[in-house]
């Protein structure tokens, strides 16, 4: 039996409130075994996020054939267990040497509108909150007054 690979559903993972989809914050874990010898065989495979154990399954696979096992972990439980930043998604077929790896990003919760410097862009940027105003409000009033004024010059 070999383990041909590991994949996720997504690369990036973030949480639910800046995700583009589940695949983004409850990713799928996905590792591909390829059974070469001479008969039907039973797997596990045990998938981890840094030193992190997500889960192990396993698989019967037909001799010849392909077939994967999947895992899914939440955002929340990421973060919890190995924090924020790059870390390695691992793939290890129990009871053999056998290892397949791939580089995923555990994003922190956003909490700003994504116009700071050195995080992502959640879209057009805003103007800092004045008076009593939020940042969406004070970009917003702005927006007014500069169509106004477009208006009254041509």
């Amino acid at each position: 039996m070999n383990l041909t690979g590991v994949s996720a559903s997504s690369r990036e993972v973030r949480s639910r409130e800046d995700a583009r989809g589940r695949d983004q914050y409850e990713p799928t874990f996905t590792a591909t075994l390829d059974n070469v010898t001479d008969g039907a065989n039973t797997e596990m495979v045990a998938f981890y996020v840094g030193d992190y154990l997500v889960g192990e399954r396993s698989r019967s696979v037909p001799q010849n054939e392909t077939a994967t096992v999947s895992v899914r972990a939440s955002w929340e439980t990421l973060m919890a267990a190995v924090g924020t930043g790059e870390q390695t998604l691992r793939a290890e077929l129990r009871g053999s040497s056998m290892v397949a790896r791939q580089t995923i990003r555990v994003h922190s919760l956003r909490t700003d509108e994504g116009d700071d410097q050195g995080d992502d862009s959640a879209g057009f940027p805003t103007l800092p909150a004045v008076g009593g105003l939020t940042r969406k409000q004070t970009t917003g009033a702005a927006a007014l007054v500069a169509a106004v004024l477009m208006a009254v010059v041509l």
